[in-house]
């Protein structure tokens, strides 16, 4: 039985960057951010290496980013899927159980019947913008005793899970007295908040309209917003537009990893302004909560079923025990106990911590500045190739550098 009450928590890591005024001075910061303008002259929004960069220090206060679980940074080849009927020894019909996306309407994929008894039916594809609607049987052959397994060639699209767009951060600071509790300040951040024209640029970031009013249209607007205390929140719209936001950005495989690039996303600017965290060398503690405000976009609400037209997936819910074990499996992670409750979650919660921040102006705070001498950089057309040029500098052999190349690269 699905509880949507008791979510399952799932561990996140989160880090802390301390930017003091000595951290303003002495540090040198390289930051960039993708111009999505580009695109519309047909140009990469990647800018190239060593340009478009910022060297201005940060604000000073604590920075927080966090790192999304790895279930949700993995795509998948998109597959649409189909059964089929036999009918005295002939396959008589066939149904799409979910067609997939990203097809070539000209171009219909292969479809292959596979069965321990019976061979030979042949079976072409509909493909209508992109998503497979139909099957057409040509030959229905001889000798099936059981429906075949039917097989549809994948489609070129990869797909990525959705992530959560709502962020809770509480900042623990010391208790004001032994006989009180510890003092806390909570925000709540809109990760999916698109806005073209921000009051503050420096809290949102460049990015790519997910709804365009015509479809392939490339409008470049701003994502994130100022994070709300959360005493001012005021819940969850009446109706709010999709989920779209994913650990991949818009032409970013790294779009999640980089903090400047998601701040008000899956980062936090805490600028210590209220004397309880502001004093000199307070020690403060925060803690990061995570969830879908849709959640039938849950990776535990249940499969992928289809996608939608923007190529957002969709899912069922699951019924059955068996159903959440598979989700589980696909999702690669291990819940303790779980074969022993009646019933399981259908949602999450996700939730990191990061304790002694340690808020001080008198000394830069510890690894600020990496010794040079013991940096090893490379440079390489991939990050494999990158990490075989290290492997190659400190390798025993050229037949050990060659085998740790192999494994890095499978």
């Amino acid at each position: 039985m699905a509880d949507n009450t008791t979510p399952l928590l799932v561990p996140i890591a989160v880090e802390a960057l301390i930017v003091n005024p000595l951290v303003q001075t002495e540090v040198t910061f390289h930051r960039w951010e993708m111009e999505y303008a580009n695109l519309q002259d047909f140009l990469s929004p990647v800018p190239p290496a060593f340009s478009n960069l910022s060297e201005k220090a940060p604000k000073p206060g604590i920075y927080l980013h966090w790192a999304l679980p790895r279930a949700l940074t993995r795509g998948v080849q998109v597959q649409a899927t189909a059964t089929a009927e036999v009918d005295q020894g002939q396959v008589t019909g066939l149904t799409v159980v979910n067609g997939g996306y990203g097809y070539n309407n000209a171009l219909p994929p292969i479809v292959t019947l596979v069965g321990d008894h019976g061979s030979g039916a042949l079976v072409s594809a509909i493909v209508t913008n992109g998503i497979v609607t139909g099957l057409q049987i040509i030959n229905p052959s001889q000798g099936y005793t059981r429906p075949p397994r039917v097989t549809i060639a994948p489609s070129g699209a990869i797909s990525f899970p959705l992530v959560p767009n709502r962020w809770l951060v509480i900042r623990y600071s010391p208790a004001a007295s032994a006989s009180q509790p510890r003092q806390t300040r909570a925000w709540l951040i809109h990760s999916d908040a698109i806005d073209p024209n921000p009051a503050d640029v420096s809290e949102s970031n460049s990015f790519v309209d997910p709804f365009t009013s015509t479809s392939g249209s490339i409008v470049p607007t701003r994502l994130g917003t100022t994070a709300v205390d959360l005493g001012s929140w005021k819940g969850e719209p009446a109706t709010a537009p999709p989920l779209f936001l994913r650990a991949i950005g818009p032409g970013e495989a790294t779009f999640a990893a980089y903090q400047p690039g998601v701040v008000n996303v899956f980062s936090f600017f805490d600028p210590l302004l209220d004397p309880s965290a502001s004093q000199e060398n307070t020690p403060l503690a925060y803690s990061v909560i995570g969830w879908y405000s849709d959640p039938e976009h849950d990776p535990l609400f249940g499969p992928v079923n289809s996608w939608d037209a923007h190529g957002y997936p969709k899912r069922t819910a699951w019924t059955e025990a068996a159903g959440w074990n598979s989700l589980i499996n696909d999702l690669d992670w291990a819940v303790e106990g779980a074969d022993s409750q009646t019933t399981l979650p259908s949602q999450t919660l996700f939730h990191g911590s990061v304790y002694g921040a340690t808020w001080q102006t008198s000394e830069l705070p510890a690894g600020a500045i990496q010794p040079t001498d013991k940096l090893t950089v490379a440079v390489g057309n991939t990050s494999i190739d990158a990490l075989s040029a290290i492997v190659r500098k400190y390798a025993d052999t050229p037949a050990h550098e060659r085998l740790l190349t192999v494994r890095i690269a499978c």
